[in-house]
């Protein structure tokens, strides 16, 4: 069987599962992987996702200066975000010759946060546009869900378990 056949036919099964999965008794049901993770860490960072931009300065900028991520390494043409203790990784990289930027919609980033509303209004105040406010993901769910977008156009989602309505 080709590879690429055995990948598809281990996810259509998973999936299939989660479809037919109504309860956490359901979820008990869940077979592990057939295969153990592939990885053993580093000692330096674990993982980091790359995109590439059209303006570099502007991304390196945002994440830095208005987000306050910390970088754990930066050039002239490649960036390694990172939260303050070390909660996640990100890269951004000048296209080398021949390479094309990344669309702005290939990836979304994602982030849970605490407050919502709170992180919201202090972007706003650190010039942060924000092109969907503060709102349930749907009616009844304590899930809340903000979007903005990084200069290079990347989505960036932040969502909240909220107790009260905003």
């Amino acid at each position: 069987m080709e590879s690429f056949e055995l990948f598809r036919e281990l996810g259509v099964a998973r999936v299939e599962f989660a479809k037919a999965a109504k309860s956490k008794e359901d979820w008990k049901s869940w077979q592990e992987p057939r295969n153990k993770f592939a990885f053993e860490w580093g000692t330096c960072w674990k993982n980091t996702i790359e995109y590439k931009v059209s303006d570099y300065e502007a991304e390196v900028g945002f994440f830095i200066d208005i987000l306050g991520c910390d970088c754990n390494t930066i050039s002239s043409e490649y960036a390694m975000f990172m939260g303050p203790k070390e909660e996640f990784f990100l890269s951004i990289r000048k296209p080398k010759f021949g390479e094309v930027v990344t669309p702005p919609d290939a990836i979304a980033i994602e982030f849970m946060i605490k407050d919502i509303k709170g992180t919201v209004q202090k972007l706003k105040s650190r010039g942060v546009q924000f092109t969907v406010e503060p709102q349930q993901e749907e009616t009844g769910s304590p899930l809340y869900i903000a979007n903005f977008k990084t200069p290079h156009g990347i989505k960036v989602a932040l969502w909240s378990v909220e107790t009260n309505d905003l």
